[in-house]
């Protein structure tokens, strides 16, 4: 296995009481975000976390990200304006919203994914999600689980040959597991694929991390998606089996996909 890292990027926290949220939109210059943080450093305000990120095409740059004030020099309203005053910039917003205790954003946080807008739940919604799905349904969630997984692998192997150009299966595999890496929903993968089979290894994958403790293989949307790329790609029907499983204490999970090409 690769070494690799990930980097957390924290959209809700128990921020302290005294925290301000900025967004800022500017042109796609560079040097922009420096000066920003010059203005921020001479006033003293320390930068919690954030994000950025480019839109319209990447002539417009956007930065998100929430400072403590609390031993600032000057007022966050005279921050706002030297930021706004800077050439390239286009709109400052900042303040902050206060619910059930919690700061959060006065704005709303639009995530982006391949230019679409992504919806973000954690762990424990998903959790939740899949477990209810399985006490209630039994068995019939899991064949739920594998068929809408199909009907998304056929779609996104389908959807990756016209607009990416991508139609080998070993393509398809490494940039699905690519992709699912940098959404965070693997850490790390491998695989290999051969004249009659495939093994397609997952660390840390979100369906079976949620439900650790199940005692069994439980990746029944994975199964789904990759006999779905198969099928889409070779013209075949194949038959995907999860070896092993992190819910059932495994340190990763293995998809066996069988196939014959005659």
């Amino acid at each position: 296995m690769r070494e690799t890292k990930s980097f957390p990027c924290i959209i809700f926290e128990k921020y302290p009481e005294n925290t301000v949220f900025f967004a800022v939109e500017t042109r796609n210059v560079t040097g922009i975000m420096a000066k920003i943080s010059s203005i921020l450093g001479r006033a003293n305000m320390s930068i919690l976390n954030g994000f950025h990120g480019l839109y319209d095409g990447g002539e417009r740059w956007y930065w998100v990200f929430a400072v403590d004030p609390s031993e600032a020099r000057v007022g966050v309203e005279e921050v706002a304006e030297e930021i706004k005053a800077l050439d390239d910039v286009l709109d400052v917003s900042y303040g902050v919203r206060r619910v059930a205790g919690m700061v959060l954003p006065p704005f709303a946080i639009d995530l982006r994914m391949r230019r679409l807008k992504a919806y973000v739940f954690d762990e424990n919604a998903i959790s939740m999600f899949l477990k209810s799905l399985w006490e209630r349904w039994g068995s019939a969630g899991a064949v739920f689980l594998y068929h809408t997984g199909r009907w998304a692998g056929r779609t996104m192997a389908s959807a990756w040959a016209v607009r990416f150009g991508v139609t080998e299966l070993k393509d398809l595999l490494s940039l699905m597991a690519a992709m699912y890496q940098l959404s965070g929903l693997v850490r790390d993968y491998e695989m290999s694929v051969g004249v009659n089979e495939a093994i397609v290894r997952l660390y840390e994958y979100f369906e079976c991390s949620c439900l650790r403790g199940a005692d069994k293989p439980s990746g029944y949307l994975m199964r789904g998606i990759l006999a779905g790329m198969f099928e889409e790609c070779m013209g075949v029907e194949v038959s995907v089996i999860e070896e092993r499983c992190v819910a059932a204490g495994d340190p990763y999970c293995e998809f066996r996909v069988k196939f014959s090409v005659e």
